[in-house]
């Protein structure tokens, strides 16, 4: 199973079942040996399943074309159907979009956003304007206005660029709202002439733990390094998941390197730290006027990527970092920074993953 990441405007995720051609997992109906949605070239098809909104199983056909699947999505309000590349090494969903600067594919369809009453574009003061949150090449403010730009690039070479939005997206019968997706206006590269865009289907980060102490009460997780825009750290270090621990606790080598790197990504004049037992501290009315760029833990197996809110908190009328120095193992990654994360424990397998979510909503 893999989980999209961050697909909609409030975080919300869905899940992904890649079934094979026959597998038992595959509902038929009639007799006829046919996908229960109707024909389905070799039989494949893509299941998708949310915890986050009232539906319980969404289904769209898979349908092979050379070396690639592409699947039936439409976009908008009325519903707009496009066939896009079903991509589970990439994170965002885009089409290509009216007017086009530069489109590939023959007879790629184009979305018109202005036809669409429930397409909204993402302002680039948003929190969704952000490179990391689909692993993009670029998120940036637009010259003429304050929509958030994307920029996109694959391994092959190909790329797009556009303009973020969201949008209601329906898999066959089944619409999801406020879906976060790419208009790109100009692309480069390899599409299938039939091809519209791309599905981007990019899994959730899972980490392996081990639980060293006799009788296991610790997962522990070896962390590889930090890094915030530029700037990386070295860590190399087993760190404690604690959701007792409020703060993350790091080595004092690393935490300097961090917090200067913190310091100088923000910008900010930090309150003097004379008396306070946190570094930065910050006056600030809201979050956002961080400008935080983001925190990556990388993390042996997967990154895991921290914003504002898992990253700083209110003390005594300021936001304060989230994260101290200590000489004393162990180093632990508290409970803030999993702020807004769906994590599992798989016991059997070893395994931690992190789903970005936005608690607020529960």
């Amino acid at each position: 199973m893999l989980n999209a990441r961050k697909l909609t405007a409030n975080n919300a995720n869905f899940s992904v079942d890649l079934i094979r051609r026959n597998s038992s997992k595959i509902s038929l109906s009639g007799g006829q040996g046919r996908p229960s949605f109707g024909s389905i070239s070799n039989n494949h098809q893509i299941t998708l399943s949310s915890k986050f909104y009232d539906i319980s199983n969404v289904q769209s056909a898979l349908i092979p074309d050379g070396g690639e699947f592409n699947m039936k999505i439409s976009i908008g309000t009325p519903p707009v159907e496009f066939t896009a590349i079903a991509d589970t090494g990439s994170d965002l969903i885009w089409v290509q979009c009216s007017p086009c600067q530069r489109c590939i594919g023959n007879q790629s369809h184009l979305f018109d956003p202005t036809q669409s009453s429930t397409d909204n574009i993402i302002a680039c003061t948003s929190q969704f304007c952000d490179a990391n949150q689909f692993g993009l090449s670029q998120a940036s403010c637009s010259q003429n206005d304050s929509s958030c730009i994307y920029a996109y690039g694959y391994g092959d070479g190909s790329n797009s660029t556009g303009v973020l939005s969201t949008d209601t997206v329906t898999f066959v019968s089944t619409s999801i709202p406020n879906v976060t997706f790419g208009c790109g206006y100009n692309q480069e590269g390899f599409l299938d002439p039939l091809g519209d865009g791309i599905v981007g289907l990019g899994g959730v980060v899972s980490i392996p733990f081990d639980n060293q102490d006799t009788p296991a009460k610790h997962y522990y997780v070896s962390l590889d390094s930090i890094s915030i825009g530029n700037t990386s750290v070295p860590v190399t270090n087993t760190t404690i998941l604690d959701s007792g621990t409020t703060l993350t606790y790091l080595p004092s080598d690393v935490y300097e390197g961090i917090n200067s790197a913190v310091k100088a990504s923000i910008g900010l004049t930090p309150i003097n730290n004379s008396g306070l037992v946190y570094d930065p501290c910050y006056e600030i009315d809201s979050l956002d006027e961080l400008n935080f760029p983001g925190m990556v833990f990388h993390f042996s197996g997967g990154d895991v990527v921290l914003n504002a809110e898992n990253s700083f908190f209110p003390d005594n009328g300021l936001s304060c970092f989230a994260m101290v120095a200590t000489d004393t193992p162990p180093y632990i990654f508290g409970n803030i920074a999993q702020t807004n994360f769906h994590i599992g424990y798989d016991l059997q397998a070893q395994q931690v993953s992190f789903a970005p979510a936005d608690c607020t909503t529960f």
